[in-house]
């Protein structure tokens, strides 16, 4: 289960002892609210079943965003410089939702156009990752290897006084479909990423011969 990484959390400090977890400082765990969802992080090496540590490091691609879709990359209103102000879009002009625009503040838009498809790198249990992908951000003229190249590109020019110009680009881009509704990339991934769990959940068959 690939959980929400924002949420406050609180680390206890575990052991296996006769194959059940105890708190590492003697005595019993606290007790968990039922329906408690958390991710076990562990040694890859104190896995003893090798056929479930597969399943769970199970690498393959998908296909995020085809080729020539557009995505913004989201930069500060009040950095853009004056001649470069006509080229970033507004959350106004973008029409974005409320919920989406709620994210930003006072931001603008920058175009990116893909020059590929744009893959997604699903990993198990572990959050998925961009495939370096060709673009090109029309307003500046210039070609990126990757999103993450993208963004860079278009902050040092959208963003001159930045001190440092990487960001998140699951937070900091956005995708608009068809129908005119805004996605943020961190949306589109976790939508996958929910799509492929079903795929690391037991068969009934499997189940079964664990009952």
């Amino acid at each position: 289960m690939i959980t929400n990484r924002f949420n406050k959390t609180v680390v206890i400090p575990t052991k296996v002892v006769s194959g059940k977890f105890q708190y590492f400082y003697g005595g019993p765990l606290p007790k968990l609210r039922d329906g408690t969802i958390f991710d076990l992080v562990v040694p890859e090496q104190a896995i003893e079943d090798k056929t479930f540590l597969g399943v769970i490091e199970n690498s393959h691609f998908e296909e995020l965003l085809s080729k020539d879709k557009t995505i913004y990359a989201a930069v500060s209103s009040s950095q853009v410089p004056t001649n470069l102000r006509d080229s970033a879009f507004s959350m106004g002009s973008l029409n974005l939702d409320p919920v989406i625009a709620s994210f930003f503040n006072d931001a603008r838009f920058v175009k990116i156009v893909l020059d590929e498809p744009l893959y997604l790198q699903l990993r198990g249990t572990k959050q998925g990752r961009l495939k370096p992908v060709k673009c090109t951000i029309p307003d500046l003229n210039e070609k990126a290897i990757s999103l993450n190249h993208a963004y860079r590109l278009v902050s040092e020019a959208f963003e001159p006084q930045r001190i440092s110009h990487v960001g998140n680009v699951f937070q900091k881009m956005l995708f608009i479909d068809s129908n005119k509704r805004c996605f943020l990339l961190d949306d589109l991934r976790s939508d996958f990423e929910a799509k492929y769990e079903h795929s690391l959940e037991p068969t009934r068959s499997q189940e079964a011969e664990g009952n």
